[in-house]
């Protein structure tokens, strides 16, 4: 296991999985950015398709640092307490909407 959790450390400590998940937010931001009033359907159903997405990188990006950092080591960083917190909330709107609950995030 330790050498597992070393070469998942080697991994979310690389500059190209930091310059991944980067580009991942900018995407995302965009695409929430590109969204309003009166859109077409079609652009909704990518918006959501794209939020699926995103959403599932963050989480398996916060599952991989969770493994290789320990729950202790990975909350001692503030940012991914914060990281942690959009994912869930982002979770809970995606099955909240499956529900057919209210957007928690998107409006």
């Amino acid at each position: 296991w330790r050498e597992t959790r070393a070469k998942l450390r080697g991994i979310v400590d690389s500059k190209y999985f930091n310059r991944g998940i980067m580009m991942a937010i900018l995407v995302n931001t965009v695409s929430m950015g590109i969204e309003h009033h009166e859109q077409p359907e079609e652009l909704t159903n990518i918006l959501e398709i794209c939020n699926v997405v995103f959403t599932s990188m963050f989480a398996l990006e916060m599952i991989l640092k969770l493994a290789a950092f320990g729950l202790f080591d990975y909350l001692r960083n503030p940012y991914n307490i914060f990281d942690s917190i959009i994912v869930i909330i982002s979770i809970w709107e995606i099955v909240g909407q499956a529900d057919g609950g209210l957007s928690v995030l998107r409006t």
